[in-house]
């Protein structure tokens, strides 16, 4: 398969145990027995996945954790999903894991089957938000956009409602200089009216791939211009592993989770129906200290509802802070 985990764990058995777990399925694997080691290690390696143990001496699996973040923020890198290992019978570590931005949490003893379906999952998914990063010449969120031909598309689409200003707004062949501050606003009026058209629950709006479009690629030449910050979440909802027969579907779970979401965040939030079972939202100027408080307000909602058990919430973020940009001549 070609997927490159490092295993991190201060106890042989348990790297003896998952490296082989992880090698029937043809992975490369590389075993670690500290922080430090990981550290050091990924300062010239870039493997697909980390497996790390939070209990360990010297550094923890979370000091070490927000170190490798740290490392990778400072080298420009991507940050590379983490799952943390415990054997605590306690649900803390799992909320602190979840709170601290790990891809996924596994209880020891490793179960081989969920071990091996997250992975794969986790890859998965964390290769289609490569598609949703943002690139300097080319807008690759969701794949829909890029800022020629997306533009061209945009214009086509929604001619009406992007107005005439919308060319020079998001920027034909690219160029997004040429509009000034009274173009943005008269736009921003536009687009403001639209969403006001899209509300429904008086909650945050949930769109379709034409709406988030348009209200995305918007939102960001305004923060490009005049600075902010942007949120983005990829939830994935997906089926446990040996769950017994229940009264819903996934389906039906997903559609409880549209819901929740609709009920828990705030109106100038967004929400995209991204795929059958995953939704992209977009939570503009919240601070990387409230988003714990954001997320675990999700959560409660969504646990305290009939159709969460057996159903596996899987979620992928990333911030995005723009500058401001000097447009004056």
């Amino acid at each position: 398969m070609g997927v490159w985990i490092v295993v991190v764990d201060d106890d042989a058995m348990t790297l003896t145990h998952v490296k082989r777990i992880l090698r029937e399925q043809d992975m490369r694997v590389n075993c670690l027995r500290s922080g430090r080691d990981l550290l050091k290690y990924m300062g010239k390696n870039t493997p697909d996945l980390i497996l790390l143990d939070i209990q360990m001496p010297e550094m923890d699996g979370f000091e070490t954790y927000q170190a490798l973040r740290r490392m990778e923020e400072k080298e420009g890198r991507k940050p590379t999903p983490v799952f943390f290992l415990s054997g605590m019978e306690t649900s803390d570590a799992e909320i602190r894991s979840f709170e601290q931005g790990a891809a996924d949490f596994i209880r020891k003893p490793v179960h081989k089957e969920i071990l091996i379906r997250r992975i794969l999952n986790a890859v998965k998914h964390t290769q289609e938000l490569e598609l949703l990063k943002e690139e300097a010449s080319v807008d690759k969120l969701t794949g829909f956009l890029n800022k020629a031909a997306g533009t061209m598309r945009l214009t086509k689409l929604c001619p009406e409602q992007t107005g005439k200003n919308g060319s020079r707004l998001y920027g034909q062949e690219g160029e997004t200089d040429l509009c000034d501050s009274n173009d943005i606003k008269k736009e921003f009026a536009r687009i403001t009216q639209m969403v006001e058209g899209w509300h429904r629950r008086g909650g945050p709006i949930s769109m379709d791939m034409e709406q988030f479009s348009i209200i995305y690629h918007f939102l960001r030449q305004f923060y490009k211009r005049y600075g902010g910050m942007i949120v983005k979440l990829l939830f994935i909802l997906s089926d446990e592993e040996n769950i017994e027969a229940r009264p819903y579907s996934l389906s039906d779970a997903v559609e409880k989770f549209d819901l929740c979401l609709q009920d828990t965040l705030r109106k100038s939030d967004m929400i995209l129906r991204y795929k059958a079972n995953q939704f992209y939202v977009i939570l503009q100027n919240l601070s990387e200290e409230d988003f714990p408080i954001v997320f675990r307000r999700i959560m409660d909602t969504w646990e305290a509802g009939e159709t969460h058990s057996g159903i596996h919430i899987e979620y992928l973020m990333e911030y995005v802070i723009y500058e401001k940009e000097c447009y004056d001549k």
